[in-house]
This record gives C-alpha cells, sequence and structure tokens, in this order.
C-alpha cells in the first residue's frame, strides 16, 4: 500500500491470510506511515464508513484498541462530504462520478460480497483497483479546481453556502448534477 499519488496499490487478500492479519497489515502500514510522515492523510469517498467498517473488524478480532487510535489520528478527507457540499448536500453516488469521468467500475460494490462467496476474488481485486483510480483522479480533480479545502474551512464554506444568492446555489448545483 502506498500513500496517494504513486500509481500504485497494496491489497492484502483476507482470502488468503485471514481478516485479522489484513487489519494488522494496514495498521502496521498506517504507522509506519505516520513515524515517517507525521500526522497521515486517509482520503477516499465515503472514507468515514471504510474506517468504520474496520473498527469493528479489528474489534470483533480482538486487536487491542490501542493500536487502532492510527486511524483515530488520521486527518480525513471525504471526497463525498466535499461534493455534498456543493451539491446542495445532497450525496452522489460513486459509481455515477465514475461513469461520467470514463472509469466505470466493472460491479457495484453490493456484488462484492457475492463474489467472495463465488471465490471470484481476480474480480474483487480488478474492483478494487478501479475504485482505487477513480478515487485518486477525483481527488486530483479536486483539488486541481481547488475545492478540496482543509477541513477547518469546511464549516465556513457551509456557512457560506448558505448565504450565498440563489441564482450562485443554482450554478453550483447544475455544475454537480453535470457529473451525475
Amino acid at each position: 500500500m502506498t500513500p496517494i499519488g504513486h500509481g500504485l496499490v497494496g491489497i492484502a487478500k483476507e482470502w488468503e491470510i485471514g481478516e485479522r492479519a489484513v487489519i494488522e497489515v494496514l495498521l502496521t502500514y498506517l504507522h509506519r506511515c505516520e513515524e515517517r510522515y507525521g500526522r497521515i492523510e486517509l482520503i477516499g469517498y465515503n472514507i468515514q464508513f471504510d474506517i468504520n467498517q474496520i473498527l469493528v473488524r479489528a474489534i470483533l478480532c480482538r486487536i487491542p484498541t490501542e493500536q487502532l487510535e492510527v486511524l483515530r489520528r488520521a486527518y480525513k478527507k471525504d471526497l463525498m462530504q466535499m461534493l455534498a457540499l456543493l451539491n446542495g448536500f445532497r450525496y452522489l453516488r460513486a459509481s455515477r462520478l465514475a461513469d461520467a469521468l470514463g472509469m466505470p467500475f466493472p460491479h457495484g460494490n453490493e456484488d462484492i460480497p457475492r463474489l467472495y462467496r463465488e471465490k471470484r476474488y481476480d474480480e474483487i481485486i480488478n474492483y478494487i483497483l478501479k475504485e482505487a483510480r477513480f478515487e485518486e483522479t477525483l481527488y486530483e480533480i479536486l483539488s486541481s479546481l481547488a475545492i478540496f479545502l482543509p477541513h477547518r474551512l469546511y464549516n465556513l464554506l457551509h456557512d457560506v453556502y448558505n448565504v450565498l444568492p440563489d441564482r450562485l446555489k443554482y450554478l453550483l448545483t447544475q455544475f454537480i448534477d453535470f457529473l451525475k
């Protein structure tokens, strides 16, 4: 696993090493990044959902909670939340955005449990790689548009949006609707 922007993605395969080992690989990687770079950033589309899933599974695997602190300390950049800010606080499906960017997913995320049961691991890996590339591309687009601002400005933007003239709100909404 490597930081975004390096064009590489590491995949720890649960079907080869087990769920606990996958979580431990992730946590070890995050701890090493934190030691090397300082406070780390976790970037993704609806990233808090993923973090919550990791936390629940880690607790069920009896991983000591102090090892999970790296997830709490990490700065989170949720691309879904940032786009909602520009879309009248309505959430957009990642698959629609991926289609609009010409990067369709080979499956819906709801298909992954079935693919796992059917042992279609190559298709799961393909999905993960496509999703990671989509998130990286979306992050690059938002960054280039100066839309992705530090988290402490998020609340300020929310307040500003509420007092924008209706015409400007309409234009921002139209731009996001174009991406749908």
